[in-house]
């Protein structure tokens, strides 16, 4: 089978999947199965990316005082506000462009022959 196929059709509506898997969790959106459960807060999903996603967001408790995006440590807090404060203190040494973050500098060292800008 080609994976552009979509040969796994739901029999309760048109929505078609290349994978059985894939129907399956569909599945769940009639039958109103959730069999992912939060130990801490007793909530139930319906997929396990869901149950994981509201985890991950329980565990950030740190939020930007600008926008209230929130982040799992202080620091990460600190660095993110360089965002809002226009603060690039990484400067490439051969074309003097700057970044906000270290990792952007590191990417753009990395790049080959590029035309510096």
């Amino acid at each position: 089978m080609r994976t552009w196929e979509k040969s796994f059709g739901c029999h309760l509506c048109r929505a078609s999947f290349s994978q059985l898997s894939n129907l399956k969790r569909h599945q769940r959106v009639h039958t109103g199965e959730k069999s992912y459960s939060c130990l801490q807060c007793e909530k139930k999903f319906s997929c396990q990316h869901r149950l994981l996603s509201v985890q991950t967001k329980a565990n950030k408790l740190y939020a930007c005082p600008t926008y209230g995006k929130r982040f799992a440590e202080a620091n990460y807090v600190k660095r993110h506000q360089t965002v809002h404060t226009k603060e690039r203190p990484f400067k490439c040494k051969l074309c003097y462009k700057s970044f906000s973050f270290l990792t952007n500098l590191t990417r753009h060292r990395s790049v080959p022959n590029r035309e510096k800008s």
